[in-house]
């Protein structure tokens, strides 16, 4: 069991370049540098960078017990007066998947 974030983004971290699953079932793998994750689908890396920070939110949120879905990350966020998170299917996908 994950017992904090850091051992959280340790596993992150281990995990780059492994095939991930959104929500949705869509593939696709990542590369961390430094704090940012970058998305790639079909070995083609996506416009848009994920800080640490956005794992970080819904880390915190999952911690809560909220139920968050990739649709409604944000919803939370607002109402608890927080930054929205980018990339909510992929930072959703990764923080629910078994290996992390």
């Amino acid at each position: 069991m994950i017992l904090n974030f850091q051992t959280t983004w340790a596993q992150i971290i281990n995990l780059s370049n492994s095939v991930f699953k959104t929500k949705t079932g869509l593939p696709f793998t990542y590369t961390v540098d430094n704090k940012t994750v970058w998305i790639y689908r079909n070995n083609h890396r996506i416009n848009q960078s994920i800080d640490i920070s956005n794992f970080k939110q819904v880390y915190n949120l999952k911690q809560s017990g909220k139920n968050i879905t990739p649709g409604n990350i944000n919803k939370y966020a607002v109402a608890a007066n927080q930054s929205q998170v980018r990339g909510t299917s992929y930072v959703w996908a990764i923080l629910n998947d078994h290996r992390i």
